[in-house]
């Protein structure tokens, strides 16, 4: 398992072999509470989002940390291949929320959008 993390996140970048190819995905999030009401990471207690990412096609897995107040982010370059994505909401408490995962086919020289998504948080 590899895992990545720094101010703004990213992911390791894929080998560049005569394989299959690479490409990206796109993902964006929101916070709310209990109400549905939107809420800022700060007052959430979130400092990061965590994607955790496995290959359908081997299993190999790896995450990668991306700073809360983002929002969005695009994935570095990864093997055109099925992955299956799960995320979760940390804070210092450790994690505060996650969502339903997704699966997502990544095709050569493509950035592939995800559907938004968002956390429900207790502040």
């Amino acid at each position: 398992m590899l895992a990545s993390c720094g101010s703004g996140g990213g992911f390791p970048d894929a080998a560049h072999t005569d394989g299959p190819g690479i490409g990206q995905f796109a993902i964006a999030w929101s916070l709310v509470d209990g109400g549905a009401q939107p809420i800022t990471c700060a007052q959430a207690g979130a400092t990061s989002m965590l994607t955790t990412i496995t290959n359908q096609a081997n299993g190999a897995q790896f995450s990668s940390m991306f700073a809360c107040t983002l929002g969005s982010a695009v994935s570095g370059t990864l093997a055109a291949s099925t992955y299956e994505l799960r995320f979760s909401l940390l804070g210092a408490s450790g994690t505060l929320a996650t969502v339903a995962s997704q699966t997502v086919v990544l095709t050569a020289d493509h950035t592939t959008p995800l559907a938004p998504i968002q956390f429900v948080v207790t502040p």
